[in-house]
């Protein structure tokens, strides 16, 4: 309760109680000028045809709310002590306690106190309404590039939950649900693999080969380079029997890296032999 809203060159502190703007009594009789004893008579006189928890609230003079009124100055210590508990009132409930009252001033006070105080709550929540849509929507598209990206890349399942984290990270999601560790098996580069098993061919060759029989293709992202692109090699579904789709780590995640399986590499190979002959 912090914020102020000019009613009538008057100084009222904004009050909310369970979600929904309030006056006090005091409020009610520093805005009307008329003695607390008047609005607390007035009050006593007409609770019968107010609804509690609709029109007003009996707010236990204990209570955090009581005590920021104390601390804020908007209730005296001694007008709290000798309370038995604190009157807030609805718009609803401040209309019909101020209905009687005709009189010019009290004409100005409540149209200003309708529309200045209590309808800005209204106000306030379309609005806050209307970011929460826009963040929603936002998070939406979001989420569709991110489906996207893993239907396109087919990346492994390490590299699926490192984007999933980062994009959870990114829009302020908890990430305690993924796990920290993928157990799935270890993916190593062709080259390395052509070496460790003294195949007589050299990446390119390797490359060429996997592309023209559809186990391997060829795909692009954007670049801050001079071709204003970047290449790079990317599994298909039939080539992922034999490996995976590692995201690079030195680069953007649009970009991936074939690794492959030790146990099945001279599988392919001699799978890519016999369609070839190369060896």
């Amino acid at each position: 309760m912090n914020e102020i809203v000019k009613i009538n060159n008057n100084d009222l502190m904004v009050k909310e109680y369970k979600e929904q703007r309030v006056v006090t009594l005091w409020d009610i009789a520093k805005l009307h000028q008329v003695p607390i004893v008047n609005a607390r008579n007035n009050f006593d006189r007409n609770i019968k045809k107010l609804i509690e928890k609709e029109d007003y609230f009996l707010v236990p003079k204990e209570s955090e709310f009581a005590h920021t009124l104390s601390i804020s100055k908007q209730i005296s210590v001694q007008a709290l002590n000798a309370s038995k508990n604190i009157p807030i009132f609805t718009e609803s409930g401040y209309l019909m306690m101020t209905k009687p009252m005709q009189d010019e001033l009290s004409w100005q006070v409540q149209r200003q106190l309708v529309k200045g105080y209590f309808k800005l709550q209204e106000i306030k929540s379309i609005s806050e309404n209307m970011v929460f849509d826009k963040k929603l929507g936002k998070l939406k598209l979001e989420k569709e590039g991110l489906k996207l990206a893993v239907d396109l890349l087919k990346p492994s399942k390490s590299s699926t939950v490192k984007m999933l984290k980062d994009f959870n990270t990114s829009q302020g999601l908890s990430t305690i649900y993924l796990p920290e560790y993928v157990d799935e098996e270890v993916g190593i580069s062709a080259t390395a693999l052509l070496q460790k098993f003294n195949i007589p061919m050299n990446i390119r060759q390797f490359n060429k080969l996997m592309v023209e029989h559809g186990f391997l293709e060829r795909k692009t992202r954007p670049s801050t380079g001079r071709r204003k692109f970047k290449s790079y090699n990317h599994l298909t579904d039939k080539g992922l029997k034999y490996g995976k789709n590692e995201t690079s780590t030195r680069g953007s995640e649009r970009q991936t890296q074939p690794l492959y399986y030790e146990n099945t590499f001279m599988e392919l190979i001699n799978f890519l032999n016999s369609l070839k002959g190369v060896m």
